[in-house]
């Protein structure tokens, strides 16, 4: 299992690392026409900002199967952190959030753990993407965030809390920063675009697909966090089987010994009786 994880895991890693170059081009397009495309009912804007507080819809992503370390306890610590005391409601990716949520009587919207596998295909992404905005569009929630763990190296993870609706150029540049670990200026460039067909037209074709982008890079980054974790846990299991099956060798071979010696003291002492016949 130690050698399956460690081979998903280099996978997924390189799935994770080779989506970033395509994330800061989108971010660049972003960053050009975000006042253009501010009427878009995703992107957080002013008069949006001053909006009642509704209902927040959390996103939970796990893992199918345990075996994983602290994998899934760390995203189960942070989503109780993150929901504690709000109206939140729930959409889970993997059967261990879904055990979850229910057992914590939080209210589960959806539950998508039987449609992603290892390696999550963009179109697999696409579909749960947008079903997550229109869930957004209807009105009833004042944002969506995602709970996952963010792929920092082989042997480190850590569970965080994305911003996903409304997107904002704050949240996009901050959320490309940790993916990137590079900081991002701002462009200075000041002339006007001219957009066609039209903003709204375009405002309607790049934000969804940007979403689409972010979701697709945190669901790559949570299953190489869980392989990775998956990894580190059979590799320890390994080291502690080894102490274990030495402590139990040795066990067998004093046990075996008594046994060997006792039936030796019974022979002798069977002869010594013989002879006093």
């Amino acid at each position: 299992m130690e050698l399956i994880s460690t081979v998903k895991m280099k996978k997924a890693a390189d799935l994770a690392l080779g989506a970033r170059p395509f994330a800061m081009e989108a971010s660049s397009i972003f960053s050009r026409v975000a006042e253009e495309i501010s009427m878009s009912p995703y992107v957080e804007g002013k008069e949006k900002k001053n909006k009642k507080k509704g209902k927040s819809l959390v996103i939970v992503i796990t893992s199918n199967k345990g075996l994983c370390g602290a994998y899934n306890i760390n995203v189960f610590r942070e989503v109780l952190k993150k929901i504690k005391g709000t109206k939140s409601e729930c959409i889970t990716i993997g059967k261990k959030a879904r055990e979850f949520v229910v057992r914590t009587g939080h209210t589960l919207v959806a539950d998508y753990s039987d449609t992603f596998k290892d390696d999550p295909t963009p179109a697999q992404v696409k579909s749960i993407s947008a079903s997550i905005r229109e869930l957004y569009l209807t009105g009833e929630y004042s944002d969506v965030k995602v709970i996952y763990s963010f792929y920092v190296s082989a042997i480190s993870q850590r569970a965080v809390t994305r911003p996903f609706l409304p997107v904002s150029q704050e949240s996009l540049t901050s959320f490309l920063e940790e993916i990137t670990g590079s900081v991002i200026s701002p462009l200075t460039y000041s002339g006007e675009y001219k957009i066609e067909p039209s903003k709204q037209a375009v405002a309607d074709r790049i934000v969804p697909l940007i979403l689409d982008l972010m979701f697709h890079e945190m669901m790559l980054e949570a299953k190489a966090s869980e392989h990775a974790a998956r990894m580190v846990a059979m590799k320890n299991a390994r080291e502690s089987s080894g102490t274990k099956v030495k402590e139990l060798t040795l066990v067998y071979n004093k046990a075996r010994q008594a046994g060997i010696t006792k039936e030796i003291s019974e022979i002798v002492s069977g002869v010594e009786s013989m002879k006093d016949l």
